[in-house]
């Protein structure tokens, strides 16, 4: 293909697998809810030096990741384009590091090999889903992925104009990953940096990378907020942020080891589905490579590049698959190389190179015929959201179908080539379209709180104040979820249900509370409160109005 038809192909698959659909579905628990309302706080108040958070200044991210999303959120009607609005960020950093996926493979294996690593990248689960879900965890890999981007340049590179854009792509990048994240991304560059030292003997990678230099740069970007952040918010904020929050969470001794040791190494196989079958022959093939050539180089980095990110997060004791993204670059840049090399020479292992695209195919294939007749081969969840879906879900399962067998017949065949491939890519973004424009939605419908919002929008233009049994007001994404949605925070009340009785005979309020707290405590809502929604979401919520005027 040429260069505009492989950019283009690229640009219609990021589009589908990263974009559409952003605004479909609700904000689900526990971070999309609550970096939307601090977003939208930020939005509604104009206090832009330091997030607040349910009242109180918020210490565990720094703040220019909101203030993205409270430019975008200012004026913004509709709870569909402000949800699109709120999440547009991650969709951009799933797309830059798309980008800079295509950029590294170009420069480690050729054009062609960069081409797929991107293509093949923005269809990935992890990459689909972090990209469709309110959190700065893919800007972060973005931005560390052209740090890393502009070091191996800095190494390689002895042209000085394309050394100083080199110097300027990890300047800037690191320190975007430092106001985004904190020093994660220092910590991953710098640990990268001394691994290839280390593995190639070579004095020249924290000598021409010039690592102190773009430190230097990243720390003045980060207190050209931080220091006018800390005088108004104080330095027990600070030490937070900074140190506890930035530092210690990951290597809290206290935190428990939920998963053990190897969590990070286990889920990766699951979370970059479904090309991560493709990890092994592509790393074996890059491999075996002659010692001198330029795979064996690019092997050389892009395994440096692995083993740095998986040292750093197995000295943490926080889990988090979505913390994997810096690991997909070099994933899908070894990947991208070997499906390069597998489309210039077909008959080339021939057997393998059919039964995985195969494979892949019958993913594709089983995945549609469940969007088409909401069946699945288990049972549960699944099935109760499949049921609930609109006939509408044809207009896209067709095509899967169609592209997915068209692609499987293809390869089989040994005609298929790249176009066999790209039919199985596009059947996977359209499948991916498919979940955010119909299964993410219908989940919500079954749930209910698209219903519930709209009673408490209803009653706060009618005057009543929102209130929270404590129970679930100190769950961390209620304020957040009330703030960005109805634009206030409900105020808590205790559970014996005595500030409520009070309350109710001074003022027309509205009371969330769990099911469970209502049959565990039964005094939480006092006699006389009149019940609107019941068991609404995974909490089972319940929304109570106390008779007003009061009889």
């Amino acid at each position: 293909m040429s260069g505009r038809m492989q950019a283009a192909t690229f640009l219609i698959v990021a589009v589908f697998s990263l974009f559409v659909g952003l605004g479909a579905r609700d904000l689900w628990n526990p971070v999309e809810p609550r970096y939307a309302g601090i977003s939208a706080e930020i939005a509604r108040t104009g206090n832009w030096l330091v997030p607040h958070y349910d009242g109180k200044y918020y210490d565990q991210k720094p703040a220019p990741f909101f203030w993205v999303g409270a430019l975008l959120l200012r004026g913004a009607r509709g709870e569909e384009l402000r949800r699109f609005l709120v999440r547009l960020p991650s969709a951009l950093g799933g797309l830059l590091m798309a980008l800079a996926t295509w950029a590294l493979g170009r420069r480690l294996f050729g054009n062609g090999a960069g081409f797929w690593a991107a293509t093949l990248l923005a269809t990935s689960w992890l990459v689909f889903w972090s990209s469709h879900f309110c959190h700065m965890d893919t800007l972060a890999a973005a931005a560390l992925s052209g740090a890393i981007l502009g070091f191996i340049t800095l190494k390689d590179e002895a042209d000085p104009a394309k050394r100083r854009r080199a110097f300027l792509l990890a300047a800037f990048s690191v320190s975007g990953g430092l106001l985004l994240k904190g020093p994660a991304t220092m910590v991953f560059a710098a640990v990268f940096l001394l691994v290839c030292a280390v593995w190639e003997r070579d004095a020249g990678w924290l000598k021409r990378t010039r690592p102190t230099a773009v430190g230097a740069i990243a720390l003045v970007a980060g207190a050209a907020w931080f220091v006018p952040a800390t005088l108004e918010a104080g330095m027990v904020w600070a030490r937070s942020l900074a140190i506890d929050r930035g530092v210690f969470h990951l290597v809290d001794p206290d935190n428990p080891d939920k998963h053990g040791s190897l969590y990070y190494i286990s889920v990766l196989w699951g979370v970059a589905a479904p090309w991560v079958f493709l990890l092994p022959p592509a790393w074996w093939a890059a491999r075996r490579s002659p010692p001198s050539s330029p795979a064996r180089r690019a092997w050389i980095l892009c395994t440096a590049w692995l083993l740095s990110v998986l040292l750093v997060l197995h000295l943490g004791t926080t889990f988090r698959s979505r913390y994997l993204l810096p690991l997909f670059p070099p994933v899908f840049v070894l990947i991208g190389a070997y499906v390069h090399e597998a489309s210039r020479n077909a008959l080339r292992r021939r057997w393998f190179e059919r039964s995985i695209w195969a494979g892949a195919a019958a993913v594709l294939v089983v995945g549609a015929l469940g969007v088409t007749w909401g069946r699945f081969p288990w049972q549960g969840d699944v099935n109760a959201v499949m049921s609930n879906l609109s006939s509408s879900r044809l207009l896209l399962s067709v095509p899967i179908l169609v592209l997915a067998v068209t692609g499987a017949l293809a390869v089989l065949r040994g005609r298929g080539g790249v176009w066999g491939r790209l039919a199985i890519v596009a059947a996977l973004a359209l499948t991916m379209t498919t979940w955010s424009e119909m299964v993410g939605p219908a989940m919500d419908r079954l749930r209910g709180y698209d219903r519930l919002v709209a009673e408490v929008r209803k009653h706060l233009v009618e005057g009543r104040r929102l209130l929270a049994v404590s129970s679930y007001h100190t769950k961390e994404s209620t304020a957040g979820y009330w703030n960005f949605h109805v634009g206030v925070e409900p105020a808590p009340v205790d559970l014996e249900g005595k500030m409520l009785e009070r309350l109710a005979t001074r003022e027309p309020v509205m009371v969330l509370v769990r099911d469970k707290d209502t049959r565990d405590h039964p005094g939480c809502v006092p006699q006389g409160f009149r019940s609107l929604c019941t068991g609404v979401g995974r909490r089972r919520l319940c929304l109570f109005l106390n008779p007003w005027p009061p009889p």
